[in-house]
């Protein structure tokens, strides 16, 4: 039988095109999901600046700040007295606050948190995956992974 040199068979091409499509479709899972965490982590460290940059602002201008959830919404905004609409900022979709209705934290003029509360945030299966948790007295917050 004579062996033809110029080429690859039909049957080797699609055996080596199907072997590619299944790296490639396995490879796009990991990086989807890879790509969820890392915008969980993203929209994190931005809700601590945000927190933080409320509470400054109430300092500075010895106005009291609130931080309004809307949990309905998967926003939230912050609101100063004189000042008006100071950021609002979007979830992605991957994460929900628990709760119901509207969250809202309240820094006086010095600083102080008026509610101390703990939020919980769900991931798409509503299990939670991290709490947000706001202590009592000098403004101080801290999330922690559940």
């Amino acid at each position: 039988m004579m062996r033809n040199e110029r080429g690859f068979t039909l049957l080797e091409a699609i055996f080596v095109l199907g072997c590619l499509s299944i790296m490639l479709a396995a490879g796009n899972i990991v990086a989807v999901k890879l790509l969820d965490v890392y915008e969980q982590q993203v929209f994190i460290r931005q809700m601590e600046k945000d927190l933080y940059y409320a509470q400054m602002f109430a300092m500075e201008k010895r106005k009291s700040v609130s931080v309004r959830i809307q949990t309905n919404d998967n926003t939230y905004t912050s609101v100063a007295n004189g000042y008006g609409t100071l950021f609002t900022s979007y979830q992605p979709h991957t994460l929900r606050f628990r709760s119901q209705g509207t969250l809202t934290i309240t820094y006086t003029l010095l600083g102080n948190i008026q509610n101390p509360m703990t939020v919980y945030l769900t991931n798409e299966a509503n299990s939670p995956i991290y709490k947000l948790i706001f202590q009592l007295g000098r403004g101080r917050f801290y999330f922690a992974e559940t």
